[in-house]
């Protein structure tokens, strides 16, 4: 940027990437806006950027340690079911994400699965691959995320997950798990139904998302 640009951000939504179980240590994967304006440009453009910010707590404090920016990778080709979700206006993708589709960096289950859970629910996506750190988050082993297997969506039909009703968000669970995906994870487990395997998961970190994954050697 010039000294004759001028430039706002705002935060579009702070999602953990992880936190421990001693809360001393956390993952805010923070998705902002960029709003620019040159001196001889007529009309702002923007740009949208994922950061994986680092903190520290102690004392009931926290401090951040370090921020990464997440990288947009290149464009390759995409597939028709690839096409569909980019144009698709019911999935909200920041540009991160929409980058990683671009680049056919995404698995074709994460794909269809929001393709599919978009004919019920209008989702907003955090993060699938740019910008998530690189392993599950305390731990040597490597995230589906990294592996382009797996998709954050932080807010269903305009609602943030977060504080929400049970009624809002354990629908799409249930009904990511009857699609196929293999790791399902939300707020709290979902109540017992008949049929639906033995996917799910919660913890203090999907407070305020859900994570639908795909195990590359797990089939069901």
């Amino acid at each position: 940027m010039t000294d004759d640009t001028a430039s706002v951000t705002s935060v579009v939504y702070p999602q953990y990437g992880g936190l421990n179980a001693t809360l001393t240590s956390a993952s805010v994967m923070l998705v902002g806006r960029q709003t620019l304006l040159g001196r001889d440009e007529d009309r702002p453009r923007s740009r949208e950027f994922i950061v994986d910010v680092r903190l520290s707590g102690r004392d009931n404090a926290w401090r951040v340690t370090g921020a990464t920016i997440g990288r947009t990778p290149p464009a390759g080709e995409t597939d028709a079911e690839t096409r569909r979700l980019l144009a698709n206006t019911r999935v909200s993708l920041p540009e991160p994400a929409r980058a990683d589709l671009q680049a056919a960096d995404i698995s074709d289950e994460v794909v269809a699965l929001l393709n599919a859970l978009s004919q019920s629910w209008r989702l907003d996506v955090q993060v699938l691959r740019t910008g998530h750190p690189r392993n599950v988050f305390g731990t040597d082993r490597m995230s589906n995320h990294t592996r382009g297997r797996a998709v954050d969506i932080w807010a269903i039909n305009g609602t943030p997950v977060i504080g929400a009703p049970r009624s809002l968000w354990e629908p799409v669970l249930k009904e990511a798990a009857r699609l196929g995906s293999t790791e399902v994870g939300g707020p709290r487990l979902p109540e017992r139904s008949t049929g639906l395997p033995a996917v799910f998961f919660t913890n203090p970190t999907h407070q305020d998302h859900l994570h639908l994954g795909f195990e590359p050697d797990k089939k069901r």
